[in-house]
């Protein structure tokens, strides 16, 4: 006997879910994002004034990479992955809001960053 499309000899997998939780994603993502802006920022700060030109350009690429479209992508899927662990079923709904609340928080802070960084072009010029 089939119902809706299934067999009569499927059996829903009820088994607990391997790995991390979508709340534990979340907070990974956060963290992971802080860390693509923190460690190339880093380095920028640490080159010797005598570094060769290109090698410059190529760490204020990098910088500017992590920080303008990886960093955001990672909070964007923070985001989805705490919400989607706050309402769903069978997740830390707390762990799941600190995750989507860090997310946001963290995209806040490097979008007013953006602001204060682009108002301020003219004054070094």
């Amino acid at each position: 006997m089939t119902q809706w499309g299934r067999r009569a000899g499927t059996a829903v997998d009820d088994s607990p879910r391997d790995g991390w939780s979508r709340a534990g994603k979340s907070i990974f993502c956060a963290l992971l994002a802080l860390g693509c802006v923190l460690l190339p920022v880093a380095v920028l700060t640490a080159l010797p004034t005598d570094v060769p030109e290109f090698l410059s350009t190529i760490v204020t690429i990098v910088v500017a990479l992590a920080f303008l479209v990886v960093a955001p992508a990672l909070h964007v899927a923070g985001v989805v992955f705490g919400l989607v662990a706050l309402f769903g079923q069978g997740d830390r709904r707390l762990l799941g809001g600190v995750g989507a609340a860090l997310n946001v928080a963290l995209l806040g802070l490097g979008a007013s960053f953006l602001v204060m960084a682009l108002s301020s072009i003219g004054a070094f010029t």
